[in-house]
């Protein structure tokens, strides 16, 4: 999967996004970043569209610069232009990369609220998790677990599949690994712009939690009349975002289905693994183990995925440093 299928709703006779009433509370989401969401055409076109976008904004350009710049992407010139960057990065993942700190600057102010940063780190630590998980994917091929992410952050190399695969071949991964990582980051979309609209408030609801996911759903109702999984669903259809974001972003919490290794089980599993790695939002007394959790990896998936949690908790966290603001 190297893009995301899009059925344009705008389009559909009789479509008329639903705004609920908070939605007018929110703070107004970078235009760039949303832009990044809603496109879906991985051509040069697209490219030069989200290029001269951020060139247009000097805030996003210094940060582009600034992250592609760090060791997390293994890029061994010095970068000093945003087109050297989406030319070295390529289009999904600089539509990752803006889409992340779109994220952070939605946040704004937030982010010095403790409750609110974990909430953040959180997101980040699914995204990287959810790329990783992309990776093993595979038909049939041997993958070396999580060595790129480990290795990336150590050696400042970037991740290195075992094998390549070619169309129709058994090795091809399902998922694109840039459009897991994008998944993953926004699949609480709906809390940080419930975290966005009323900052010490959701704080306070972050600190009182502690009784699962559900329960959480449910004070977030009680005190926003909506939880983020509504907030989200809300968000996908008002911005029109791509029909799979909106899976991600509303049904995340629905029951697990043991038998799907698609977008959304694995950025259920990757959320999941992130609490388990201590990267959680509070919300959940009693989170799955990282040994629960593998062993609820399909036969193939889990034959393939072999990482210590300790190396990977801090792989994650030297990435999350190397993005968040000092």
């Amino acid at each position: 999967m190297n893009g995301m299928n899009e059925t344009p709703r705008a389009n559909v006779p009789g479509y008329a996004p639903a705004r609920p009433p908070l939605l007018a509370e929110l703070p107004p989401f970078p235009a760039v970043a949303l832009r990044a969401m809603q496109m879906v055409s991985n051509s040069e076109t697209g490219l030069r569209e989200l290029h001269d976008m951020i060139r247009a904004d000097q805030a996003f350009s210094a940060e582009l610069l600034r992250i592609t710049n760090c060791p997390l992407y293994g890029i061994r010139c010095q970068i000093k232009s945003t087109m050297q960057a989406t030319m070295l990065l390529g289009f999904e993942r600089v539509k990752a990369v803006v889409l992340t700190i779109g994220l952070r600057s939605y946040l704004g102010a937030g982010l010095r609220i403790p409750a609110l940063r974990a909430c953040w780190r959180h997101s980040l630590a699914c995204a990287m998790i959810t790329e990783e998980l992309a990776k093993v994917s595979f038909l049939g091929t041997r993958w070396g677990g999580c060595e790129g992410l480990i290795a990336s952050s150590k050696d400042n190399l970037p991740p290195q599949p075992t094998t390549a695969g070619n169309p129709g071949d058994a090795s091809k991964p399902i998922l694109d690994k840039d459009v897991a990582y994008t998944a993953g980051m926004i699949h609480d979309l709906g809390r940080l712009a419930l975290a966005a609209s009323r900052p010490q408030q959701y704080a306070e609801l972050v600190k009182t939690a502690g009784d699962g996911s559900r329960d959480m759903l449910q004070r977030e109702r009680e005190a926003f009349g909506m939880d983020h999984c509504e907030m989200g669903h809300s968000l996908a259809r008002a911005w029109n975002l791509p029909l799979e974001l909106d899976e991600v972003m509303s049904k995340h919490h629905a029951p697990v289905d043991g038998t799907r290794f698609d977008l959304l089980a694995v950025v259920q599993l990757a959320c999941r693994m992130s609490e388990a790695l201590g990267f959680d939002t509070g919300g959940s007394a009693n989170p799955t183990t990282y040994e629960e959790l593998i062993c609820e990896f399909p036969d193939r998936e889990r034959r393939h995925f072999d990482c210590d949690p300790e190396e990977l908790a801090r792989a994650v966290s030297a990435k999350i440093a190397a993005i968040e603001p000092t």
